[in-house]
């Protein structure tokens, strides 16, 4: 009988991934996020996800970046509609 996907990349003794088996990692983020594949100059690249884990100072930088550009959509939307209110014609109570 077929072992399920799931199955093989858990311990014999627990549900954990085992980490310290670089093949079983890399085997289980293949299969989730697949690779990319992209052609430049008649050269076939194939981009993988990382195994090594993020540092605290690339998440700090990570969620900075997402700060500026989510503030920066914000604005965006605030001007967007000040724009449109101004543009809609008044009307007179007469």
């Amino acid at each position: 009988m077929p072992e399920s996907n799931k199955d093989l990349f858990r311990k014999k003794k627990g549900n954990e991934l085992d980490e310290e088996d670089p093949i079983s990692l890399k085997s289980y983020l293949d299969t989730i996020l697949p690779p990319k594949e992209s052609t430049e100059n008649g050269q076939i690249y194939m981009q993988f996800v990382s195994c090594t884990p993020a540092t605290t100072n690339e998440v700090i930088q990570l969620s900075v970046i997402i700060l500026f550009y989510s503030s920066l959509f914000c604005i965006f939307i605030l001007f967007s509609l000040k724009i449109s209110s101004l543009a809609k014609p008044q009307q007179s109570n007469e």
